[in-house]
Order: C-alpha cells, then structure tokens, then sequence
C-alpha cells in the first residue's frame, strides 16, 4: 500500500484485510458518533481513549467492522487544531501493549488531514478473543456511549469467542444424536 503525505501509520498492519480507507474515515469522521465512532478533541485522558479501544475490540453490536477513534475532532465534527506529531501518535500507538488491556487489541494509529485539519485516528479491529478487558473490566459501546459491560453481555462476548452458545451447543447434541452430557 502506498501511502500518501497526508497518512503515518503506528502499530503494525491490519490484522484482516484492509481496515478503513481514507474515504470512509473520513465520512465517519464528520457523522454522528456511534457504536463505531468516538470523536475526542484531545488526547488529555488516557483512561477514556483506552475504554473506547477496549469497547471497539469488543465489538457488542458484532458489525464485524472496526472502530475509530477520532482525536482532534471536536464533538460537533469540527476542527479541534490540535497538532498530531511523532509523540502523540507514539503514545496512542503504545496504549495497545501497555499492559492494561487485554488480550491485546488489533489496532493501528493514522494521522490524516481532512480539509486542513490534523487528525489522529485510532482504528480497532473486533477482538477475535472476546471479551477484552481494561484493568480487568469489560467495556462495550453502547450507540455512542462507553459503559462497563453487564454480566449478560460478557456472557454474549464469551460464547461469541467459544463460537458457540451453550443454548446452541445443547440443540447441536438433541438433532445430531451426540451424547448428552
């Protein structure tokens, strides 16, 4: 992939198939906030941005597409003329590993510049090891909101990971004649 002046990358490739292109990034940027988009003005709160990525691996709603996390985009989807350089992305980029979420996150950090204005883009692929966990507490989006996970939705990312729900597991033994347990 050839990347153009207006596009840095931290955190290693995509880990399926090409993430999100610059078009749609873009579009997300300027939509309304949602289960898939989160838009902060600056980077100041490390806790909130790791929740979003925690949230975003988890994937509740199960698009089976990635989250983003804008910074640098104020809540309106305006400019915030924050200035994204080396640091900052290393230090977003760094939030991946840092021990605090886990298992670790598939993402990657951009900078882009959308009509002018510096933009940094965490993209967070769903977690194929649900449930994700921020020190050690599930969180999910729910629409545009961030929210520890209830018991039943952890529940839901665990059985997603195992590939199969006890309910369905259960049905596969009555129809196949397996034994039951």
């Amino acid at each position: 992939m050839e990347l153009g002046p207006n596009w840095d990358s931290y955190g290693g490739g995509p880990a399926r198939g090409e993430i999100v292109d610059r078009r749609d990034l873009d579009r997300l940027r300027i939509d309304l906030e949602s289960d898939r988009v989160e838009r902060k003005a600056s980077a100041a709160d490390a806790n909130k941005l790791r929740r979003n990525i925690c949230a975003f691996a988890n994937d509740l709603p199960s698009h089976a597409l990635p989250g983003v996390v804008f910074i640098g985009v104020k809540d309106d989807g305006g400019c915030a003329h924050l200035t994204i350089d080396d640091r900052l992305l290393t230090k977003l980029a760094a939030m991946k590993d840092d021990g605090n979420i886990m298992p670790i996150p598939s993402l990657v950090v951009q900078k882009h510049i959308f009509s002018g204005c510096e933009v940094a883009a965490i993209v967070v692929e769903p977690s194929r090891s649900p449930p994700v966990r921020y020190r050690g507490r599930v969180w999910v989006r729910v629409g545009p909101t961030v929210r520890q996970a209830t018991p039943e939705e952890e529940q839901r990312l665990s059985e997603r990971r195992s590939g199969a729900s006890f309910r369905s597991a259960a049905c596969w033994r009555r129809h196949s004649g397996a034994a039951q347990p």
